[in-house]
């Protein structure tokens, strides 16, 4: 069974108003706890940075691209599906 660690973060707009701060208490694993303080300092942030951040890019981002199955690729991964492409299948450039 895996222990458990409470993670306190500052979520914004969460009390007050928009804008304003409140204070949110978590549970998390306490290897997800080491590996975001490992991130955190190898970032030169605090956890609580951290956590804002992830927390911020699924709320303005990851949400959405969920709903309309977006898949995010790679540099790598998509010149890899280019070149699976043979040449005379591949459209010409507009002239």
């Amino acid at each position: 069974m895996p222990a458990w660690r409470r993670l306190g973060t500052t979520v914004r707009g969460y009390e007050g108003g928009s804008g304003g701060q409140g204070t949110r208490s978590i549970r998390i694993r306490q290897e997800l706890q080491r590996t975001s303080e490992r991130d955190a300092a190898a970032k030169g942030i605090s956890v609580k940075a951290l956590v804002s951040s992830i927390l911020t890019q699924y709320l303005e981002w990851g949400r959405f691209t969920e709903k309309i199955g977006y898949v995010n690729r790679t540099g790598h991964g998509y010149r890899s599906m280019l070149e699976a492409i043979p040449d005379d299948q591949l459209a010409s450039p507009p002239e």
